[in-house]
């Protein structure tokens, strides 16, 4: 479910701060290290916090480019796909 919270954040252009912790697989939508903190050190986490805080240029930037990033988890999408891998899976059978 936090996957899910994480794409829907960031479909709304907020940039995360995610944990490395390897329980969760949320830490793949981190495309920079500074939207990563070291789960196992809870001022890495407030660094992150503050970098970003500290630095909105940056900030509105990776906004931007959270809101594309999420576009190709929107279901339409997905569907699409989805629907190719099953088009090619029945020309392979065809042959």
């Amino acid at each position: 479910m936090e996957g899910i919270s994480c794409i829907e954040a960031i479909s709304c252009g907020l940039v995360p701060v995610i944990s490395d912790s390897p329980q969760s697989a949320t830490n793949a939508f981190a495309l920079t290290k500074n939207n990563l903190f070291d789960h196992k050190h809870p001022l890495d986490l407030a660094h992150k916090i503050d970098f970003w805080i500290e630095n909105p240029e940056l900030k509105a930037k990776a906004s931007i480019k959270y809101i594309e990033y999420s576009k190709r988890f929107a279901i339409a999408g997905a569907i699409d796909k989805m629907e190719g891998m099953f088009n090619d899976v029945i020309a392979k059978k065809k042959k």
